[in-house]
């Protein structure tokens, strides 16, 4: 690719990208997450994303926010690699204590 073509397909990128709205409905929600719509309305209940029912619609519809997604999806790493570590160190003590 040469420069200029770079330079469009960046453009086009930073675009997409600044478009994609904070709030999402349930359904693109689930997708951005890819977690189950139920789920994500559970998380909502347990407080561990933040979305809502918009009132002011007679339908009521789920909205939700994509930074607490991401906020949830980033503490779900964190969990996992501090339970990778905890599990490693319990397999060096083990050795240790074998004398191997």
């Amino acid at each position: 690719m040469t420069e200029s073509e770079l330079d469009i397909l960046a453009a086009k990128i930073a675009k997409k990208v600044s478009l994609q709205p904070r709030w999402l409905k349930l359904k693109q929600a689930a997708s951005y997450a890819s977690i189950g719509q139920k789920e994500i309305v559970s998380l909502i209940k347990q407080k561990k994303i933040e979305g809502m029912q918009d009132q002011s619609l007679k339908t009521k519809p789920w909205i939700v926010d994509k930074y607490s997604i991401d906020r949830y999806r980033e503490n779900q790493i964190k969990e996992y690699q501090g339970n990778i570590a905890a599990d490693e160190k319990i397999a060096l003590d083990i050795v240790e204590s074998l004398g191997i």
